[in-house]
Formats: structure tokens, sequence, C-alpha cells
């Protein structure tokens, strides 16, 4: 992929946005340590991801940002009774959260940015959970199980190439390189898929105007 920068960021190098992320970026990229949001319950029913969105815009100007925040996000749902860090609770009795992890999906490369595989999964699936597309099934530990029709199948993997696609745009010009990013996501999914395809699709869709890279906050 050509070292060649973006015509426009997300958001553009001297906004106040940029500026508020700064020292969260850079205090986090020395401490090692992965990131994580801590979300209200308000935030949770109301589908307000803005932090989210802008840090990720934030750190598509530096390169050592973006390798610290890619697949490095986590978070805690403060006020969510039942509900720990990481991946103690059970997804199918929280809807809303299922919910808010698939709002992150309206900024295709925020997958990108999720640590954990099944907050992934309920990223690019949430919608057909909380709809009752799907039915569940509890094992003798209480753990729930669900299936996916074919249609449903091709429905969630024709999301998560849409995602690579844009991905590999939001790194186009920044030194990242998209391809083992994701691998890991495609193969979390077990998802076959040819980068080499990708990267055709992605150029040709570039060359026919698909992607408009819009600032979040002028």
């Amino acid at each position: 992929m050509s070292e060649v920068k973006l015509k426009k960021f997300l958001i553009p190098y001297n906004n106040d946005v940029l500026k508020s992320y700064e020292e969260t970026l850079t205090t986090g990229l020395k401490s090692g340590h992965s990131i994580y949001f801590e979300i209200s319950r308000e935030d949770v029913l109301n589908g307000n991801n803005k932090t989210f969105t802008e840090l990720g815009a934030a750190a598509q100007h530096r390169k050592e940002w973006l390798e610290y925040l890619l697949l490095n996000v986590n978070f805690y749902f403060k006020d969510t009774p039942g509900v720990e860090l990481g991946e103690d609770f059970n997804f199918f009795d929280q809807p809303e959260i299922v919910k808010y992890l698939h709002s992150l999906l309206g900024i295709p490369h925020n997958l990108f940015f999720l640590q954990l595989a099944n907050y992934r999964m309920f990223c690019l699936m949430g919608d057909i959970m909380v709809n009752g597309e799907i039915k569940t099934v509890e094992d003798d530990d209480g753990i729930a199980h669900f299936s996916l029709s074919a249609l449903q199948v091709n429905r969630v993997k024709s999301r998560a190439i849409a995602a690579c696609l844009w991905f590999i745009e939001y790194c186009y010009g920044t030194g990242i390189q998209p391809e083992s990013f994701i691998e890991t996501v495609m193969n979390d999914l077990n998802y076959e898929y040819d980068f080499t395809e990708l990267t055709m699709k992605w150029k040709a869709m570039r060359d026919a105007g698909v992607f408009e890279m819009k600032y979040v906050s002028e």
C-alpha cells in the first residue's frame, strides 16, 4: 500500500478535538495498557458513542497512537447491574449493551478498535440479536448459545467486509498497514477472505469516490 497522505483526515490537525485527546493517547501509549472507556447507563440507552468516535479520529494523525489504539479498546459499563469488566457477563441478558455495541458500526472502522472478539461480533450483528431474529439456548452452565441462518451469516460477513474496506481507507496514508489487523478480526469470525481482492476493491471504490472522509466536528 502506498504511503500517501489522505486528502482530508477525519478531523484537521489543529482541531480542538485532536488537542483534547492528545494527552489521553500519549499517556496511554506510555503505559502500554488497554484503553477502557467508562460508559454510563445514560450513554448506553442513548447510543452516545461520540467520545469513542472522536478518539479514533484523533488517533489517525499519529502512527504510534494508531498502533496503540487498534484492537486495544475495552469498556466498563457503569451503573449496569450484573455487568463487570470484559467478558464476565451474559450479553443476552443485556440487549441495551448489545445495541450500543452495534451502534459503533455506524463508523465502520470502529470495529478494529475493539479488543474483545465478542464485542466485535455484537458490533456486527447486535441488531439481529436485539430484534429477536435468532434463537438462543442455554447450556447446563447457564451460558447462552446461538446459531445464524445462512442468510444471516452472509449479512454479517458483508458487514465485516465493508468494515475492512473502510478500515483500509482509514489507514491509508497513516503508515499503518491494515493487513494483520484484518487477519485477526476475520479469523476470529471464522470468515474466509482474500486481502489482495479486498485491496483491489478498495482501490476501485476510492477511484469511484465512494469514500467521503467527513470531519467529526468543524
